[in-house]
């Protein structure tokens, strides 16, 4: 999705190494055009393009690829080295395997082990340490699943995420990292599972298309695209379109006739995955209207018609609720990530 926004929970969590090292957090964020005040709002949102920057940026100041997050660095060149081990599987389930054995012989501090069923193949993690941020977490399954993707040029789903702390606050924005996988909290370990059947599909990556993917990875990996058959992305797919083209917030009613389905097995679809057709037009008008004040040069009342509010005082009153700021306040952060104060 071209709109979608990520949670600033994300960013803080992802930058505790950095701030625990002593390093100057907030001019790396200046770097890549993030706001350092933003970021302490819980409802500040970065793009995908601010943390497809920062994700480099951050690896080289820290000359560690999982960014301080572990007991040992991952030195900047591991990945690229990793890549070209794991594109010579002749399927994703070999992938997969030389991804592990890799990390296993370089000795990651997540120590990844795969347990193998008929059915099913588990990725374990078992630290050596304790972590500095469940981002090393989300991080590392985020990669490999999405790199998988990428091998079979497919969506590999997962067909469960276990995690080993409690349910966080953030977690409805879990349907974005996981693809909106089953995830369970509080369990002995991390890890996550495979159905072995996806895992036979044939890579069909070679060495040619490594360089083009390493150039551009934590852009390719942040906005790959979700599954076609998931309904709340066609969801939010057509909602997008009709503002962004028609200038019209669709009705349930009119997003089911479009879909081919009654309204009540819409909705009965979307609470399956988690999420609510309000839900969906809540996030898809917030990450346009973030996307429009950041990038675009409208005026609050022009954002309003787009988003088809009623009026600018309506679009104020929900952009607040959504980011607990003005859209004035929050378009002068972005413009200038240099600023020191917030305005109401």
């Amino acid at each position: 999705m071209k709109s979608t926004t990520i949670a600033s929970v994300f960013v803080r969590n992802m930058l505790v190494g950095a701030e625990r090292a002593g390093h100057d957090v907030d001019q790396i964020l200046r770097n890549c055009g993030i706001s350092p005040n933003g970021l302490k709002h819980p409802g500040f949102r970065v793009s995908f393009t601010q943390m497809a920057r920062l994700s480099p940026e951050l690896a080289l100041v820290l000359q560690d690829e999982c960014y301080g997050l572990l007991s040992q660095p991952q030195r900047p060149g591991t990945f690229r080295m990793l890549c070209n081990t794991i594109v010579n599987g002749e399927t994703i389930g070999e992938s997969l395997d030389l991804y592990v054995d890799f990390l296993n012989v370089i000795g990651s501090p997540l120590r990844p082990q795969i347990t193998k069923s008929e059915l099913e193949w588990t990725v374990t993690l078992d630290p050596d340490a304790e972590l500095k941020s469940v981002y090393a977490i989300e991080h590392f399954s985020l990669v490999l699943h999405r790199t998988l993707c990428w091998l079979a040029i497919a969506r590999i789903p997962l067909a469960r995420v276990a995690l080993n702390y409690p349910k966080p606050g953030h977690h409805g924005e879990y349907r974005y990292v996981f693809f909106d996988s089953q995830v369970d909290y509080d369990q002995p370990s991390c890890g996550f599972s495979f159905a072995s059947s996806y895992l036979e599909q044939p890579n069909l990556r070679t060495k040619d298309d490594l360089e083009p993917f390493l150039n551009q990875t934590s852009a390719t990996l942040l906005s790959q695209a979700r599954m076609d058959e998931n309904f709340s992305m066609r969801v939010r797919h057509w909602i997008e379109k009709r503002l962004r083209y028609h200038r019209q917030a669709p009705t349930i009613e009119q997003t089911a006739q479009h879909l081919g389905m009654h309204p009540q097995a819409l909705r009965r679809l979307l609470s399956k995955e988690g999420c609510s057709y309000q839900d969906l037009k809540m996030e898809t008008r917030r990450d346009l209207a973030i996307n429009l004040l950041t990038h675009k040069r409208h005026s609050v009342e022009e954002i309003s018609e787009l988003l088809d509010f009623s009026e600018s005082r309506a679009f104020i009153r929900a952009f607040k609720k959504w980011t607990g700021l003005t859209p004035l306040a929050y378009k002068k952060l972005t413009q200038d990530p240099q600023r020191d104060i917030i305005g109401p």
